[in-house]
């Protein structure tokens, strides 16, 4: 199997990236030309922009045509999983109604679980949503598979501002709570300036009875995993 460098860019993720260009996800994460970038990155699903990856060389396909007749080709989209919990300060929003729109002609409508989790399947080639809250005459813009690794300094941002420790969100009285194992969101208005990450990180600290140092040490880090990356219902 031929392979050449990919340079990721903001939105990739590799399940997309196997969609768009015809391989095997799995077998090209764990193939030894990429070994470097897994001890980097624990996710194939969480990358940053300027990342180099080894994807598979594309291989045109043949496709039989027809002269003189209509040809008809279908194409099998994979979907993926979005998973949001809303939360209130503290209290999670169970039972919440929403409406999921920008994943085609119809819109998903549910209510959240006994945890406050929203969990839809979108298709892979979906880039931006809205998730809308009927009750609280709300709506929230995301994005797919712009959430960066939580070793930048922008995945600590996103992170921080999610959990409601950081000014510059699309936060009113609802918040984004953790997000699931996929970790495939970010809101759409940019974070604040890095002069406001370690004053974001001191209030993490304080309501998780951490040191409060305003630096990303590795207790800090671990602790911002569980209650984003890992929380679970």
């Amino acid at each position: 199997m031929g392979m050449h460098t990919y340079v990721v860019r903001q939105g990739d993720y590799l399940t997309r990236l196997a969609a768009q260009r015809g391989f095997d996800a799995d077998e090209v994460w764990n193939h030894a030309d990429n070994a470097a970038l897994r001890r980097r990155r624990p996710s194939p699903e969480v990358l940053a922009p300027g990342d180099l990856i080894r994807l598979p060389e594309r291989e045109p396909r043949e496709l039989r045509l027809r002269s003189r007749t209509k040809n008809r080709f279908r194409a099998s989209v994979p979907r993926v999983e979005i998973r949001v919990t809303l939360t209130q300060g503290d209290q999670r929003l169970s039972n919440e109604p929403y409406v999921v729109e920008g994943v085609g002609a119809a819109s998903i409508t549910g209510s959240s679980d006994g945890s406050g989790v929203v969990s839809v399947q979108v298709p892979v080639t979906t880039s931006a949503l809205q998730l809308r809250l009927p009750n609280r005459s709300c709506v929230y813009p995301i994005l797919v598979g712009h959430m960066d690794p939580l070793s930048e300094d922008s995945g600590l941002r996103s992170r921080l501002q999610h959990l409601g420790h950081l000014d510059g969100s699309l936060r009113e009285s609802l918040s984004f709570g953790a997000l699931g194992t996929s970790a495939f969101l970010r809101e759409t208005i940019p974070g604040p300036a890095d002069d406001a990450l370690p004053a974001a990180l001191e209030s993490f600290q304080r309501a998780h009875g951490l040191p409060v140092t305003g630096r990303a040490d590795e207790a800090t880090v671990a602790a911002i995993r569980r209650a984003h990356d890992e929380a679970q219902p």
